[in-house]
């Protein structure tokens, strides 16, 4: 093996945020702002903010319960707390948001944030469906601000491993691609063993996004890899797709003026109880390529070329989550150094030539999300709307 290597209420007052959050020895990292109090934005951002704080500080949190938004900042040494969402776009103080709201929820708050001239990292997947992606691509770009969705596990070494080789024609040209997600949900897997069979269950809302939390990595991966042989600018076509209460399957084709060039298989379920996994392994006319782990690598992960050459990628131990937020860190000091002006002319189009690749790879997730929610029976995705009082 190679080892490679409303009223408002907030606390304390905004004038004593500044202080507090930029340290003297760094002067400038990037304030980010927590819209909820979701347990994942521990994992997301605040604890890898606590490894990089020359570049990232978390400096405050919103919640529209007040108590929650104060006990949760004690209880995460965040300085400052409001127990209004809008308040804290407000804010001048913030630099950034990092939204982890249920994604229902994701469309309209992550356009105030925009509105509100603020950066914004979004937990995946980033809306509900295309039309809004393309919304709020377009009005990020507008107003110069990044807007990043939280697909952690690209950052990783063993995932740029896999991307690299397909991209550099080691494995030949692509031909297919599986993707297999398992983590079982105890209510599923006890709601089979019972015999309420897939056919009998009625989709409410919640189950669905439930669902699409887990699915729509596999969408994600299998546009990223299309990417990088290349394919990115074909079209997908779901071919057969199916959705229960405990998972989604979908066969896709990559198609060439109407020819099929590579396949996808994807794989999403929670109702097998089995050890947890999401491997990726690709095929092309010469290799073969696959990631085990490609999920949670800093846990631990193989990448195995050719089925029998074995590698790991652990880096200096960053969690994916880490690597992550270093890169919307990273995102966000190009755009402000585009907005400035004070990028060379090569610089100036590597940073918009990757900006549009962040853009396109958002925006075609989200493509593949409403193909294969169409081509499954299943309703398609909104998100909530002030219109329908549920903001």
């Amino acid at each position: 093996v190679t080892t490679t290597t409303t009223t408002t209420a907030a606390g304390p007052p905004p004038s004593s945020l500044a202080p507090t959050s930029r340290s003297t020895s760094c002067p400038n990292p990037l304030r980010v702002g927590l819209l909820g109090t979701s347990g994942i934005s521990k994992f997301a951002v605040i604890y890898p903010a606590r490894h990089q704080p020359c570049t990232t500080v978390v400096a405050a949190v919103a919640s529209r319960d007040a108590d929650r938004a104060q006990v949760f900042a004690a209880q995460n040494a965040i300085p400052h707390w409001f127990g209004d969402y809008e308040a804290m776009l407000a804010s001048t103080s913030i630099d950034a948001v990092y939204i982890a709201v249920p994604t229902r929820h994701h469309y309209f708050w992550a356009a105030k944030c925009i509105e509100y001239g603020k950066h914004v990292l979004v937990e995946k997947p980033v809306v509900s469906n295309s039309t809004e992606a393309l919304v709020l691509v377009q009005s990020a770009r507008e107003k110069g601000v990044v807007l990043m969705e939280g697909y952690h596990y690209r950052h990783h070494g063993a995932a740029i491993r896999l991307a690299d080789v397909v991209a550099g024609g080691r494995i030949g040209e692509l031909r297919h691609v599986t993707v297999d997600f398992s983590l079982v949900s105890l209510a599923s897997w006890w709601s089979d063993f019972r015999e309420y069979r897939t056919d009998s269950v009625v989709f409410d809302e919640h189950l669905r996004y439930k669902m699409l939390d887990r699915w729509c990595y596999c969408a994600d991966t299998a546009v990223w890899l299309a990417h990088a042989a290349g394919l990115g600018d074909e079209s997908f076509k779901v071919v057969a797709a199916a959705a229960s209460h405990g998972g989604v399957t979908a066969t896709i084709a990559i198609q060439r003026r109407g020819v099929t060039v590579a396949e996808v298989r994807l794989a999403a379920v929670k109702n097998v109880l089995e050890f947890p996994h999401w491997d990726v392994t690709v095929v092309g006319t010469r290799d073969t390529a696959r990631v085990v782990n490609i999920g949670f690598p800093f846990l631990y992960h193989r990448v195995v070329l050719n089925k029998t050459h074995e590698e790991a990628h652990y880096g200096d131990g960053e969690t994916t989550f880490e690597l992550q937020l270093a890169a919307f860190s990273a995102a966000v000091s190009t755009a402000r150094s585009l907005r400035s002006g004070s990028l060379d002319v090569q610089a100036e189009a590597t940073a918009t030539m990757e900006w549009d690749a962040r853009d396109r790879q958002l925006v075609r997730t989200m493509k593949m999300i409403d193909a294969i929610a169409h081509a499954a029976g299943l309703p398609r995705f909104e998100s909530y709307s002030p219109e329908m009082n549920q903001i």
